[in-house]
C-alpha cells in the first residue's frame, strides 16, 4: 500500500520541466516582440529618411530648373545687350547717314551666270531695299517692309554681294519701333545674311 501510494504521489507530482519550458517560450515570446518593435522603428525611420530623401530629389530638381532658367535669362540679356550695342553703334553713324552698301553692275549677273531677266529682277530689288531703308529711317512706325518680298519671281540666290545691302536694311530696322511686317520671300539666306538680319533685329 505504501508502495502504491508513492507512486500515486509520484504521478501526481509537479514535473519542475514544465516550469522551465514555459519561462523559457516566454522569454522567446518577449524576444520576438521586442525584435518586431525594433523592425517596426527601423521601418518607420526607414520611411522618414525615404521621405527626406524624396524632399532632397525634388529640391535638387527645383534647383536645376532654376539654374537653367537662370542660364536661358543670361542668354536672353546677353542678345539684348548685343543688339543694344549694335543700336548704339547704329546711332553714332546715324548722324550723317547715307545709303553706304556699293552698287552692283548689271554685268555681275550676267557674269554669274544668270539671263537677262534675273539681272533685271536683281537691279529693281536693290533698288527696293534702298527705298525701304532710307524710309524706315524716316517714317520709322506703322511700315511695311516689302524689298525682300520676291513672291511669283525667279528665286534669289545667294550672292555675298548682297550682305552689305542686307546690312543697310537691317540697321534700319534696328533704329525702327514700329514696323508693323517684314515680307521675305523666294529668297535664299544662308548664315552669313541670317546673321546680318535676324540677329539684329533680337
Amino acid at each position: 500500500d505504501d508502495q502504491s501510494g508513492m507512486k500515486r504521489r509520484r504521478v501526481h507530482a509537479p514535473d519542475p520541466r514544465g516550469d522551465v519550458t514555459t519561462r523559457a517560450l516566454d522569454d522567446i515570446h518577449s524576444m520576438l516582440e521586442e525584435h518586431a518593435r525594433q523592425i517596426e522603428k527601423l521601418v518607420a525611420a526607414n520611411k522618414v529618411l525615404e521621405g527626406r530623401n524624396t524632399a532632397l530629389e525634388e529640391r535638387c530638381m527645383a534647383l536645376d530648373r532654376k539654374s537653367e532658367s537662370l542660364e536661358r535669362s543670361c542668354d536672353e540679356l546677353e542678345v539684348r545687350c548685343s543688339s543694344l550695342e549694335r543700336s548704339l553703334q547704329v546711332l553714332r553713324k546715324d548722324v550723317s547717314w547715307t545709303y553706304s552698301a556699293p552698287s552692283i553692275p548689271y554685268n555681275h549677273w550676267i557674269e554669274q551666270g544668270h539671263d537677262e531677266e534675273f539681272a533685271d529682277n536683281m537691279e529693281e530689288r536693290i533698288g527696293l531695299i534702298k527705298d525701304d531703308a532710307r524710309r524706315i529711317r524716316r517714317k520709322g512706325e506703322d511700315y511695311y517692309c516689302r524689298s525682300l518680298d520676291n513672291e511669283n519671281q525667279l528665286a534669289i540666290l545667294h550672292d555675298d554681294a548682297l550682305l552689305p545691302h542686307f546690312k543697310e536694311l537691317s540697321d534700319a530696322i534696328q533704329l525702327s519701333t514700329g514696323i508693323r511686317q517684314i515680307v521675305i520671300d523666294n529668297i535664299e539666306l544662308r548664315p552669313s545674311a541670317l546673321r546680318i538680319m535676324f540677329l539684329r533685329w533680337r
